[in-house]
């Protein structure tokens, strides 16, 4: 027929379990093909998935995928909430769960449609003024988005996030519908059923829905591009298409075309409506649909204008009403997060973090290679933990000894990843005839993932040559306040006020355990007494409740400090057991007595439980409620408040010196920047190798002090990594005139306590515990230049061999955050 297709179209994964239906013959749909499109305005378009719209920004949220499911209906009803929630709060859109749809929202409801373009032009007959539509959502069986919103208001009403309620390709995730009551054991999974979702728990909500056309739209025209075209105007609109059996599926690219809907029976699939553009074949319409990345144009349909209606587009679309966020859509400090980030969809992130584990895969092949051609020419020793000079096998054979796990081989091939990383970062550092200011090596946290290797090993040599040749002592050099150590005798009250070290295991309890040493440090300084040992496991069962707080930053617009921070700025954080929390949130629901009557227990009446085992699930939640018998409590917090505030530029505009004067009342809860190498810090002076973002914090600690070594000026922090990390559990972290590796960003302090008397006597053992002030373990090497020649170049030209096939073997790695089947 002489005619080139608009479209592309190819196999794509549903082919596996669609058979050839044929239903339409191949002549026929080469003839709708070449019909041509032009119905909009000249050089008209919109996209609300990208900048170009009215609000400047994408409101859409990452691409899904459905699977072999048939719930298109349930995803376009959640992209369309996500949408509108986006615009409502002026916010990037969070990923709302489909799995809630699917399950909730069931049985046959009636709704009534307006099509005042009705008996116009060529529109089919089938299609009247007013009609009625009977529809039942059953799942996996089929549904339609104005059921699933009319039961989004009125049955489920509190919508949750992705995050917590994914998707399993099933209208039953084994949690049922009939379940008699919520549970509260922490786990967020507890609350994945139909019954009202908690409020805390929420991530939007909607009032309300409509059809986006009524009786009254036609009063200008009755062309139903032009109609759907201004009702684009407002946000993203959910709608329904026919989908060709025989070509919808291998829709590659291009302008799709649709045949002549002569049935209602044919509108078979629901999508996202989000813009519409031309080219040179004329208009076509951009939908957002649900079978992943690697189908169309990155997950988006292409599909032709014309004056009917649309191929089913002018048939049900709709758009919501009162549309908000709930308070599970807060950003988290210590993990969490929304399927988006920093205004970049998360398939684009995955197929980043894919790159870097390949190309940290491929390192750490590299590195066993080495590391075996180094043992065997004796050019590397590492020092055990009785202090001998040992293999790298006999080194691991050691480390998996003292630390058993049940995942051994995994153990142990993450550890030979982190033995080649930090050898090759020592290895740079020979090269460069430069010697490192902190030490590093293994601890039991590395059994667990290899190095993600963010950083290069050359990056972080560079990185603390820079800090070493620009680094100049910043703290005052007067005998009364050039050292102090809240954690030795060096401090005001002549004395320890630090409990041990503690060790947090897998679980992402950090912020727990600072907090937990705050309030220790706290008490011991009210009652004179020395430290207890506090319950973190109390905070990780009962803290969850989210909170603001305003944090003033004087400092904000000077010469070293990033533009970003400004002079205010409204923390949002609620707590999610191993899932991450932030230290203000904590000690907010400990202040406001939230839990147990702003009790805090002692760390032997409520133990810690191994972060390998479900932390949130061994106690009975009842007990965060009710009171706690008197010999277990061993105080209270009555008040806290940031360590840093708007009075701190009155006597210095110095971020050192704010610090250490904040530090004289006493220890400092913090949040920092860590990497790879904070994990295998040993000993020495750590210099900051991340750039601070208000969005990287990914720690806390406690800062307890700052002194001064052979000119180097550094805070101590005491981590809750166990003592054989870093300095018997603490750290040296080099100072400087920014952000301090972030701990600027996030201090908090007691300021006033209140100590139980019937606390038990304090049976703490110090045997073996540190105070911050000594040096750790350190590497020996001896690394043959010719042998980093040789890698660099062996590295180089496998890297330019892999490119050079990632380029003729397809334009784009194409991830889907689902796991698309």
């Amino acid at each position: 027929m002489n005619h080139r297709l608009t479209m592309t179209l190819g196999l794509t994964h549903r082919h596996l379990n669609i058979p050839l239906q044929k239903k339409h013959d191949p002549i026929n749909i080469i003839t709708h093909n070449r019909i041509p499109s032009r119905h909009l305005a000249l050089n008209a378009s919109l996209n609300w998935c990208s900048s170009n719209n009215p609000l400047g920004r994408s409101v859409c949220g990452d691409i899904k995928s459905q699977k072999k499911c048939g719930s298109c209906w349930a995803f376009a009803t959640a992209d369309l909430i996500e949408s509108a929630v986006s615009i409502a709060t002026n916010d990037t859109p969070v990923s709302l769960s489909t799995q809630q749809l699917l399950m909730c929202s069931n049985g046959t409801q009636v709704h009534t449609f307006s099509y005042c373009f009705a008996n116009t032009g060529k529109i089919p007959a089938w299609l009247t003024p007013q009609k009625q539509w009977s529809a039942t959502n059953s799942g996996c069986g089929g549904g339609m988005t104005q059921n699933a919103l009319t039961d989004a208001v009125n049955r489920i009403q509190n919508l949750a996030k992705t995050l917590d309620w994914p998707y399993t390709e099933s209208n039953n995730n084994g949690t049922g519908t009939t379940a008699a009551k919520l549970k509260n054991s922490g786990n967020d999974n507890d609350y994945n059923t139909c019954h009202l979702r908690p409020a805390n728990m929420t991530a939007a909500h909607v009032s309300g829905w409509e059809p986006a056309f009524n009786e009254n739209s036609c009063q200008n025209t009755t062309d139903t591009a032009i109609l759907l075209r201004d009702a684009l105007n407002t946000g993203p609109l959910s709608v329904a298409i026919h989908a060709q059996p025989d070509t919808f599926p291998a829709y590659k690219g291009g302008v799709y075309s649709c045949p002549e809907i002569n049935s209602s029976d044919m509108i078979d699939h629901a999508l996202l409506l989000v813009g519409y553009d031309s080219d040179n074949n004329g208009d076509y319409w951009i939908l957002k649909n649900s079978y992943g990345t690697s189908w169309g144009v990155n997950g988006f349909l292409y599909l032709k204008v014309d004056n009917v209606i649309n191929c089913g587009l002018n048939v049900f679309p709709i758009r919501v009403l009162g549309a908000s966020s709930g308070p599970a859509a807060m950003f988290l400090i210590d993990g969490g997060g929304n399927l988006e980030f920093a205004g970049i969809p998360m398939e684009k992130w995955v197929v980043v973090g894919a790159i870097i584990a390949g190309v940290a895969a491929i390192l750490s092949t590299i590195g066993l290679f080495v590391a075996q051609t180094r043992r065997q020419n004796a050019t590397c020793y590492w020092l055990s933990y009785t202090d001998t000079i040992v293999s790298t096998q006999e080194l691991i054979d050691d480390f998996t000894h003292r630390f058993p796990t049940y995942k051994l081989d995994s153990a142990r091939q993450n550890l030979i990843a982190h033995v080649a990383y930090i050898q090759d970062i020592y290895q740079h550092a020979n090269a460069l005839n430069h010697t490192l200011t902190m030490a590093l090596g293994l601890h039991p946290i590395h059994q667990t993932n290899p190095p993600s290797r963010n950083i290069p090993a050359i990056d972080l040599v560079k990185i603390n040559i820079a800090g070493v040749q620009t680094h100049h002592r910043r703290l005052s050099q007067t005998p009364s306040n050039s050292s102090l150590n809240w954690c030795s005798e060096n401090n005001p009250k002549k004395r320890r006020v630090c409990g041990p070290v503690r060790q947090q295991q897998v679980c992402n309890s950090c912020w727990a355990f600072a907090t937990t040493d705050l309030i220790a440090s706290a008490l011991s300084m009210a009652n004179n007494k020395p430290p207890v040992l506090l319950s973190p496991q109390q905070l990780l069962t009962c803290s969850s409740n989210p909170y603001t707080t305003f944090i003033d930053y004087c400092y904000a617009g000077g010469s070293n400090i990033p533009t970003w921070l400004a002079p205010s700025v409204l923390w949002q954080s609620s707590n999610h057991a191993c899932g991450g929390g932030s230290a203000f949130s904590a000690l907010s629901d400990v202040s406001t007595e939230s839990f147990n009557n702003g009790a805090i227990a002692l760390d032997e009446d409520w133990p810690y439980v191994d972060g390998n085992s479900n932390a949130t699930q061994v106690l009975n939640n009842t007990k965060c409620w009710g009171s706690l018998p008197s010999s277990e409590i061993a105080g209270y917090v009555k008040s806290w408040v940031p360590a840093i505030d708007a009075s701190a530029c009155t006597y210095t505009t110095r971020t050192v010196e704010m610090m250490k004067n904040a530090l004289l009342k006493g220890p400092i809860s913090v949040s920092m920047v860590t990497s790879d190498s904070f994990k295998a810090y040993k000993g020495g002076i750590f210099f900051c190798e991340n750039e601070v973002t208000m969005s990287n914090i990914n720690h806390i600690l406690l800062l307890v002090g700052y002194d001064v070594v052979e000119g180097l000026e550094h805070w101590i922090l005491k981590n809750s990594y166990g003592r054989d990390w870093g300095i018997r559990g603490y750290m040296h972290l080099a100072t400087d005139e920014a952000l301090n590796c972030g701990l600027h960003l996030l201090p908090f302090q007691i300021t006033q306590v209140q100590s139980s008397n019937d606390t038990k006597s304090n049976n703490i053992s110090y045997a073996g515990e540190g105070n911050g002030s000594n040096g750790g373990v350190e590497l020996q090497h001896s690394t043959p230049v010719l042998w980093i020649l040789s890698g660099c170049f062996v590295g180089l030209v496998f890297v330019l061999l892999v490119f050079a096939f990632a380029r003729r073997k397809m334009k784009l790695i194409k991830v889907n955050i689902e796991h698309e089947f």
